[in-house]
């Protein structure tokens, strides 16, 4: 019975009462806007095109839902999504078997995917069987490129095999499930601290890659995998991300590999910031302060507007703590980007490090006189 995956037809009303509040009404206005900008045409480049139909996918999504009386416009730019989908898989294809970095052929359109797929479980019931039929053929193809082989990238390949397999009930679910489950793992450690650093953990885990973040609020709302809110590994992760991975200005820390110039307002939506509620009250408190400080954008999403519980909360400066698994955070109880702070690093599995096991990271603020 669709819709089910992260809403179903009962909770639209509970939905919709929601649109004129904050944080709702932020993102209704930002799927808005997606859509506004959205001139029938998609971005020529695989990268920027797999995440425009991320975005589009995710507000046409969301509009479709919370406003009854204007789907006309939601529907004909999702048919256009699902109409390029075929040649965007073969544009992808071609891209992994013949460029040295795979990584434009499988992760954007990893992401894209999933809104997708979000996108049909709500029209789903909207559409007569042909054109049905021709979406699904299209939206399994893109998830059979992902069982053919591991493409790397970790959930940016199982997140495409495993939102398929709950859509269509395929026996592969269980495992796509496991596989989902041990990806996220991959991504901390037992104490929560992030393997890959500020950077790659705020775009795997916060913003842009929906498809590593997504399933989890999929599997929780469904019931097919209700491990994710409750663990205490996931709710650590998530205070250390808000907290110790970004610096008193809110660029990465930069440990392992992250760059210099990695600000926290990169990497859009930074969905896991309105979603922190749902695993740590501390890490949502701490997601409101980087809110606060840098004007990112609400998300534009179904999934971010219907796992919104709760609007962020008032914002709660870093706290200077250490891990076993993980290092150390300093921070000067100072609200301004001018605030010291020291970080020691020694996470047990690193990932995209760089010769830093045992580093420290010294943010000071140096005075002039005249």
């Amino acid at each position: 019975m669709h819709p089910f995956l992260i809403c179903k037809s009962a909770d639209y009303p509970i939905l919709r009462a929601r649109a004129d509040r904050s944080p709702w009404s932020d993102m209704v206005t930002e799927a808005r806007r997606v859509l506004d900008e959205y001139d029938g045409t998609l971005p020529d480049d695989l990268t920027r095109r797999g995440f425009a139909i991320r975005d589009l996918a995710g507000a046409a999504s969301l509009l479709y839902v919370v406003d009854e009386s204007a789907t006309e416009r939601p529907l004909s730019v999702l048919a256009d999504l699902f109409e390029i989908l075929p040649a965007h898989l073969i544009e992808s294809d071609d891209v992994y078997d013949n460029h040295p970095n795979k990584w434009s052929a499988t992760v954007p359109m990893s992401s894209g995917h999933f809104n997708a797929v979000l996108a049909l479980d709500v029209i789903h019931n909207d559409l007569d069987a042909q054109v049905l039929a021709r979406y699904e053929s299209a939206l399994d193809d893109i998830a059979e490129w992902f069982w053919i082989k591991d493409r790397g990238h970790t959930n940016s390949t199982y997140g495409p095999r495993v939102i398929w397999a709950l859509y269509r009930n395929d026996e592969r679910l269980q495992e796509a499930m496991d596989l989902y489950r041990d990806g996220v793992a991959d991504q901390m450690t037992v104490d929560g601290v992030g393997t890959n650093g500020g950077e790659y953990s705020l775009f795997r885990m916060n913003g842009q890659r929906t498809a590593k973040y997504g399933f989890m609020h999929v599997a929780e709302y469904t019931g097919v995998d209700p491990v994710y809110y409750d663990n205490p590994s996931i709710g650590e992760f998530y205070k250390w991300l808000f907290s110790a991975s970004c610096s008193p200005f809110n660029n990465a820390v930069t440990f392992s590999d992250s760059g210099h110039d990695i600000h926290f307002s990169r990497g859009y939506p930074q969905a896991g910031a309105w979603l922190a509620h749902r695993f740590s009250k501390q890490a949502a408190e701490y997601a409101a302060w980087r809110v606060a400080r840098t004007g990112v954008r609400a998300p534009s999403d179904l999934l971010s507007y219907c796992a919104t519980l709760e609007p962020l909360p008032q914002g709660r400066i870093p706290e200077s703590r250490s891990w076993t698994d993980g290092g150390a955070l300093l921070y000067e109880n100072n609200t301004t980007e001018d605030a010291l702070c020291g970080q020691l690093w020694n996470v047990s599995k690193p990932a995209h490090n760089h010769f830093d096991a045992n580093a420290i990271y010294l943010r000071v603020t140096v005075s002039t006189c005249c």
